[in-house]
């Protein structure tokens, strides 16, 4: 049920912005800076990274593997 709503919204919005992507835009010095921190692509660097050395250290091979997989897999 979301997957067809979620294609909706997209079809809807277009290749323009909504009006809460313009707050958030807008908020870069504010409170919702910190929400944009979490989306910031150095913040999530550094988690993966995390993730893969725990991962490794605790020879989790394939939790290792599908830290490094899944991002490349979900941008492409």
């Amino acid at each position: 049920m979301a997957l067809p709503l979620l294609l909706l919204l997209g079809w809807a919005v277009g290749d323009g912005s909504t009006p809460v992507d313009d707050w958030f835009q807008r908020g870069r010095g504010s409170a919702a800076r910190w929400l944009l921190f979490f989306t910031d692509y150095r913040t999530v660097v550094v988690i993966l990274a995390a993730a893969v050395a725990y991962a490794l250290y605790r020879r989790r091979w394939p939790a290792a593997l599908l830290a490094v997989v899944t991002p490349v897999l979900a941008v492409e």
